[in-house]
């Protein structure tokens, strides 16, 4: 899918299915890598990030939602049954014609596969691959929420994995150059998304007491705080 086309369809996500506000706009980066890190916030997460952005993105996501022949279980249990509320058999039937939409549209749009096992080899796969669009200037969506681990009662976030800062070494390793992270939070009840200031990360960073555990921390922090933020403005 050309860029063109990208920016079309989310044309339409932005009117049909979005509808939403922007905070933090000039904290976008207009030119250049980086890696958007926020939270999901149900189906409206992703569609909101790429919605309000205004750049071209390449979304991380579950491995199963690429695979014709696991997506129609993962869409019936974590979309369907999950946002739609509805149950089976209806909810198989329902995400068995989704996935035939959804597996072919996925793939053009360039999702870059996350493995549930992260096998030294399936990370490799997919540090690899992002690190090719960070070094062609191009932009990541990331939401690295691990839904089997802790929930924040507050926002229901889940606590970060740590993994996408690995791309932070490997960038440099390439370029010399720090890798920007640009956290946002989103309020998909208010229709709310807040792009946090940038940071600039080395390795150098992940020297200081705690590594990449002590910012991953602090990026879910800023993540859950901004929406709790967005939950009192409106």
């Amino acid at each position: 899918m050309n860029d063109r086309l990208f920016g079309t369809i989310c044309g339409l996500l932005r009117i049909l299915l979005w509808r939403g506000q922007t905070l933090g706009g000039e904290n976008l980066p207009r030119r250049g890598p980086a890696i958007f890190i926020g939270n999901h916030s149900g189906s409206l997460g992703p569609i909101a990030c790429v919605s309000a952005a205004g750049r071209r993105m390449y979304p991380w996501i579950h491995s199963a939602m690429l695979d014709p022949h696991r997506a129609p279980a993962y869409l019936q249990t974590d979309f369907v049954e999950k946002d739609l509320r509805l149950k089976p058999p209806a909810s198989a039937r329902v995400a068995g014609r989704l996935a035939r939409l959804t597996v072919p549209l996925l793939h053009s749009v360039g999702c870059i596969p996350v493995y549930s096992s992260e096998s030294l080899r399936q990370m490799q796969v997919t540090l690899q691959t992002s690190l090719e669009h960070l070094l062609a200037g191009q932009c990541l969506l990331v939401f690295p929420e691990k839904p089997e681990w802790e929930e924040d009662p507050a926002t229901h976030i889940h606590r970060f994995s740590k993994g996408v800062l690995w791309l932070v070494e490997l960038y440099y390793l390439k370029t010399g150059l720090p890798l920007r992270i640009i956290p946002f939070s989103v309020h998909a009840d208010h229709r709310l998304i807040w792009f946090h200031p940038p940071l600039e990360l080395t390795p150098a960073a992940f020297a200081l007491p705690g590594g990449k555990e002590s910012w991953i921390q602090d990026i879910e922090e800023e993540v859950r705080e901004g929406y709790q933020g967005l939950a009192l403005s409106s």
